[in-house]
């Protein structure tokens, strides 16, 4: 019987909660494992075999040295290695280069996070404006969630009367890129991230992305990606994952590591500032919303470990300047310095 040497094992361990059976999987000897890979054929048999996920089970294979193939995936998990080669394989196969965008790192640029929407903070939004005036700035990088939709959540539902409407959304965004086309007259790019990826789903059958966005800020190009780097692939990243973390520290920690960059993520709606375990600068932006508001209570009331924090980030002559409340004196910028309320 496949395991039976380590059944009550497993049985206790099914029913632990997460720590101690972190614990226990990490006090498992290699001999564990290897019989685990041996009696079965993929992750995921593994994993309910345990009872945990396939992911965890290929960690912990990969920590005690123990080798699997791509079959023992199934395509339901593979590491970064073998996807990043298999989706190269398919572009080339296709003939179509993918080439990722540049900004000149010679240039300075106004690094603003998530908006939004309906749900910004003008006070927080006129800071980012006054700043960036100061320096001088008419470069802008928009790093993800400036419009909001929340309205088109699937989870919506819950929230009837708290939510503007599309067309309330669509107002506000469009007063907002106009105060930001008066002021950068420059190159302006702006990551299009989850929040307008809503819209532009409900829409897709009718318009391209592309086409929708540029109609609403015909100035900025809308890059369908969640990263863009400013320099080479090894200066600095700006990123807008797909998803919330709990985590976003070491999330820009990990990917600071393992791209050899300095990262800045947005998305996480944390505000924290610092230096990656290998050295790189790496920063979580916040945003230039309301906390407050319905829609952002809404979509964190599942996070509570996060306090969502407000923020952003300048890059000037090389250097990136962070912006936070409690250490900048937001009067030597023509800024309101009382506390942060939203308008």
């Amino acid at each position: 019987m496949a395991l039976e040497k380590w059944q009550s094992l497993i049985d206790e361990m099914k029913g632990m909660p997460a720590g101690p059976k972190g614990g226990m999987l990490k006090a498992m000897p290699v001999e564990f494992w290897q019989e685990v890979k041996d009696n079965f054929d993929t992750l995921a048999d593994m994993g309910k075999a345990i009872g945990i996920d396939r992911q965890i089970v290929g960690k912990y294979l990969d920590l005690n040295g123990i080798p699997y193939s791509q079959s023992h995936t199934a395509g339901a998990f593979r590491g970064r290695e073998e996807l990043l080669k298999a989706i190269d394989e398919e572009i080339a196969s296709m003939g179509v280069g993918y080439a990722p965008v540049h900004l000149d790192k010679d240039k300075d640029w106004a690094i603003m996070p998530d908006v939004h929407g309906y749900n910004v903070d003008m006070k927080w939004f006129r800071r980012f404006l006054a700043v960036s005036k100061h320096f001088g700035i008419t470069n802008l990088l928009g790093a993800g969630d400036f419009h909001d939709f929340a309205a088109l959540s699937v989870f919506a539902d819950k929230t009837r009367g708290l939510m503007p409407s599309l067309m309330d959304e669509i107002s506000v965004t469009t007063k907002l890129e106009q105060l930001l086309a008066e002021q950068f007259t420059g190159d302006t790019y702006m990551l299009i991230s989850n929040h307008e990826i809503r819209l532009a789903k409900m829409l897709r059958h009718e318009l391209q992305i592309e086409w929708l966005f540029e109609k609403l800020f015909p100035q900025a190009r809308w890059v369908d990606c969640d990263h863009i780097y400013i320099g080479g692939k090894n200066d600095i990243v700006v990123v807008h994952p797909d998803r919330a973390w709990l985590n976003s520290y070491n999330l820009a920690d990990d990917y600071a590591r393992a791209n050899e960059c300095d990262v800045l993520m947005a998305h996480a709606h944390v505000w924290h500032f610092g230096y990656a375990r290998n050295g790189h600068r790496i920063g979580c932006i916040g945003g230039l919303f309301n906390p407050e508001a319905p829609g952002m209570r809404y979509s964190w009331r599942n996070l509570p470990r996060c306090k969502m924090q407000q923020g952003f980030v300048i890059y000037k002559d090389g250097n990136l300047l962070p912006f936070g409340e409690g250490f900048v004196d937001w009067g030597a910028y023509g800024c309101e310095t009382d506390s942060v309320t939203a308008d």
